[in-house]
């Protein structure tokens, strides 16, 4: 999951979305890594089961 700018096509159609209020929680990754970027403002993350994966939140 990537949170942060998004692309709809077309010339110039570059938006964004804040990173604000947002919760992961309920989430198993396998042989991935959760990245937080750029940081978001109360960003939660909760019972997150990681199999050879790693975690770089802010």
């Amino acid at each position: 999951m990537t949170l942060g700018p998004r692309h709809r096509g077309g010339t110039g159609s570059l938006y964004r979305f804040r990173n604000s209020d947002v919760a992961i929680r309920n989430l198993t990754v396998t042989n991935t890594a959760i990245r937080e970027s750029p940081c978001g403002d109360d960003v939660t993350f909760g019972n997150i089961t990681r199999v050879n994966s790693s975690l770089d939140v802010c």
